[in-house]
């Protein structure tokens, strides 16, 4: 998509910018006039911008240089249990546009539908299209191989996608990694520190590990599937198709199937009795024990110097700090004196979001998530040609 010099001075305005052409030659160590080449095929390609000069001192005024918000955008498709969404965003990261999507009642048809929206919301301004779905997948063969979005399929091919997207660039990645590189990305800054992030609700745990700011793609890109971590537990059956999944204990369903007491709490959903963490509510108790197990599991095992945890039930600060204590307890000393953690408290986003977010990372670092026989797609006009490598 860009070459290494373009997307250094993308990468720079993007976390120290608006800065000047004099500023990036400083920082960057590039020439003078090789900033101005590089940079005025960036503006003709409408992604910087010039800011209003401002004067300081004798001489000519200072230009600041920015991203631009307006000139081009980026695609999220995000595969989901209920259908697919669609989405927008700026190259800042922020929402364009929710795309209106139909119901998909048939999973059979999901990536046949999902192409035909996406072929549909391509336009010339498209700079990138990110892809994400939970489960696994095969970008080199580009495969969907177990998902909850296509329940009971397996092997879906996502060619149809491809075909839509033609000649735009598009980045296929699990859903961890797209909120992985949301997290990222958002600190203006590539993360240097491994990092665990994980994400729960109700019924549903995900993680991602990010090493050297790039995330652990394993064999095939996917999550590491925290939420398939199995204990000896009496769950209802997972979509992997194995019981004792720790998602399938974090969940509402358990609460009811284990249902010891007539507590007025046991009447309550998952968030509420997570709020009131009553002292006889054994099961709510046990449900807890076994996420924090998890979370340290985890931990231990991978040495992480942060931990970022993030959820929609986080509100509860009772549920934060049965959280934090209980995982850091759990922790191997000086696992527990050595490794950060806390909640990640970010605004609410789609999973469409957080794909278009993917497309961006791959737009500032190539081979972010991609696979080593990805191929070079085509560059938007007044852009050269570049093959995705990876690490």
């Amino acid at each position: 998509m860009l070459n290494e010099t373009q997307r250094q001075l993308l990468q720079t305005l993007w976390e120290a910018g608006p800065l000047s052409r004099w500023e990036l030659h400083e920082r960057t160590g590039l020439t003078p006039n090789r900033v101005g080449t590089v940079v005025e095929s960036l503006v003709a390609a409408r992604l910087l911008r010039e800011c209003t000069p401002e004067a300081i001192g004798a001489g000519r005024p200072r230009v600041p240089l920015e991203i631009d918000p307006s000139g081009r955008h980026l695609i999220g498709l995000a595969l989901e249990p209920t259908g697919f969404t669609l989405c927008r965003l700026n190259l800042l990261g922020e929402l364009v546009e929710r795309i209106a999507t139909p119901e998909v009642p048939d999973a059979t048809r999901l990536i046949k539908s999902a192409a035909t929206a996406l072929g549909k919301a391509i336009n010339p301004q498209t700079l990138g299209i990110g892809v994400t779905s939970t489960g696994f997948m095969d970008s080199q063969s580009r495969t969907l191989l177990l998902s909850s979005a296509t329940p009971g399929q397996k092997d879906v091919s996502l060619r149809p996608l491809y075909a839509a997207a033609a000649d735009v660039p598009l980045v296929l990645g699990n859903d961890m990694h797209a909120l992985a590189a949301r997290w990222s990305l958002s600190h203006r800054t590539r993360a240097t520190e491994d990092t665990l992030i994980v994400w729960f609700d109700d019924g549903r745990i995900g993680a991602a590990v990010l090493v050297d700011g790039r995330p652990n793609r394993g064999c095939f890109t996917g999550g590491n599937e925290l939420g398939h971590m199995r204990f000896f537990a009496d769950t209802e059956r997972c979509f992997c198709g194995q019981t004792g999944c720790l998602e399938r204990v974090f969940s509402n369903s358990f609460l009811k199937r284990h249902a010891r007491s007539k507590l007025p709490a046991l009447e309550m959903g998952l968030m509420k009795r997570l709020e009131r963490l009553h002292a006889a509510d054994e099961v709510i108790h046990l449900v807890m024990n076994h996420l924090c197990t998890g979370l340290s599991n985890a931990v231990n095992f991978l040495r992480a110097q942060r931990l970022i945890l993030i959820s929609p039930l986080a509100e509860s600060s009772r549920l934060r700090q049965a959280v934090l204590d209980g995982t850091k307890a759990l922790l191997m000393p000086p696992l527990d004196r050595a490794v950060s953690i806390e909640f990640w408290d970010q605004p609410a986003v789609t999973a469409a979001q957080n794909a278009a977010w993917l497309a961006n990372a791959e737009l500032l670092w190539t081979g972010w998530d991609a696979a080593p026989s990805d191929l070079a797609e085509p560059a938007p006009a007044g852009l050269k040609r570049r093959a995705k490598v990876t690490r």
